[in-house]
């Protein structure tokens, strides 16, 4: 009978050990289950969603071109910038930036004209585009031009009547820096330019006649700040 009783009494007790080791590993796995099913926060998914920016080039502005830049983020790697905006290149803060070859020609007043570029940028370091160092290949646009001068000038004298410049290759590098919705960006540039101009050729006191158009192609320097929102 002793012996009996005692078999029964041990396996009571390993069902009872068996048992208590399923719940556990049933509370383990629902617990598993549920931290799965929370890894996939709505934050992360709000940062996907974050592919635009919008940025202001102040430097541009002291050289009389208000540019006002979108760009659009293609992987975490690519983006692609688009610029538009107007160009007023006379009180130049900046002159070795300017647009303008010669730099003793006279002015009539100004008027504005359209400022394009685009941008192919190139995101190198570990972070995500549009974040980090970045090289940047494209092209820009730019023209303005002058009313005539009404003064007295003698046979021959001359004044600009417009300046268009096309970069026929820009390379840029740089970084971004994104804190909260804010965007800050820094760049220096260098590329192939070419600048067409056309003069007012003046018999007499406002009687002219337009000079043909000159080109000149050379190698520029730039670099600017940008300051904006992504979003």
């Amino acid at each position: 009978m002793n012996g009996v009783h005692f078999l029964c009494a041990q396996n009571n007790t390993t069902k009872k050990k068996n048992a208590g080791a399923k719940k556990e590993q049933e509370v383990i796995d629902i617990f598993s289950d549920a931290d799965i099913s929370f890894s996939h926060t709505p934050a992360a998914k709000q940062e996907s969603e974050q592919k635009n920016l919008l940025k202001l080039d102040l430097i541009q502005i002291l050289n009389g071109n208000l540019i006002l830049n979108y760009e659009r983020v293609l992987s975490s790697r690519l983006g692609i910038e688009l610029g538009g905006g107007l160009s007023y290149s006379r009180y130049e803060i900046l002159p070795f930036l300017s647009e303008i070859e010669d730099a003793d020609v006279s002015y009539g007043n100004p008027k504005f004209g359209p400022y394009l570029s685009v941008l192919l940028k190139y995101y190198t370091d570990n972070n995500d585009a549009p974040e980090g160092y970045f090289v940047g290949l494209g092209t820009r646009y730019s023209s303005f031009s002058f009313e005539p001068r009404v003064d007295y000038f003698y046979n021959g004298f001359t004044s600009l009547e417009s300046c268009k410049r096309l970069d026929l290759l820009r390379i840029l590098f740089g970084h971004t820096y994104i804190w909260d919705r804010f965007v800050s960006e820094a760049y220096i540039g260098t590329g192939i330019k070419k600048v067409t101009e056309v003069a007012y050729i003046y018999s007499r006191a406002n009687v002219y006649q337009k000079s043909p158009a000159v080109s000149k192609n050379g190698l520029f320097f730039t670099f600017g700040y940008k300051f904006g929102m992504y979003f």
